[in-house]
């Protein structure tokens, strides 16, 4: 017999069999939210419910959507093949002349939105994930594509870089453009402005 009570066979101390169930979905155990999951299914709604995703960033290294639960989120819609969306990548790893030609030319720009954005991030004050939704020939990304990403448009350390390979994104938000950011609150809600 073993400390727990169950005997060598399986079988506990009064003759009945100890049964575990495990959960198998994207996000449980520690990267689990305290909120239900949505799932994908139908459009994203202002102050609806965020779906939960899990996945490997940049670093091979799983994560969740749920490990930012409790500050807001930035979840960036970017494509491989988008000049944009690599200059947002790198305006927000520190370059500066880059934030300032995508926000129109403004030279302010760096002290009073991008500068303050990436000490939040760096601070863990706001989660930001660049989501890649197609590769350089407009199909599903693959990791590859999110190690190359990060090598050649790093933003710092904090910002998430993951694939979505079953470009769930497509179906769920309204996406026109590349770059696309939507922001969840504190709540793992879709933003909804005051």
């Amino acid at each position: 017999e073993t400390d727990d009570g169950t005997t060598d066979d399986g079988t506990t101390d009064d003759g009945t069999t100890e049964e575990t169930t495990e959960e198998t979905t994207e996000t449980t155990g520690e990267g689990a939210c305290s909120v239900p999951d949505p799932g994908w299914g139908g459009t994203a709604s202002v102050g609806g419910a965020a779906p939960q995703f899990a996945g490997l960033n940049q670093h091979g290294e799983e994560f969740s959507i749920c490990d930012y639960e409790g500050f807001p989120i930035a979840i960036d819609t970017s494509a491989v093949w988008c000049g944009p969306c690599q200059d947002l990548s790198l305006c927000l790893g520190g370059d500066d002349a880059k934030c300032i030609a995508l926000f129109g030319g403004n030279p302010d720009i760096p002290n009073i939105l991008t500068t303050p954005l990436r000490n939040a991030i760096a601070a863990g004050q706001f989660g930001w994930i660049t989501v890649l939704t197609e590769n350089a020939g407009g199909g599903a990304p693959s990791q590859a594509d999110v190690t190359a990403w990060d090598t050649n448009y790093m933003a710092i350390p904090e910002v998430i870089v993951t694939a979505d390979e079953a470009q769930n994104y497509y179906t769920h938000l309204p996406i026109m453009q590349f770059p696309s950011v939507w922001m969840i609150d504190a709540n793992m809600n879709n933003f909804a402005p005051p």
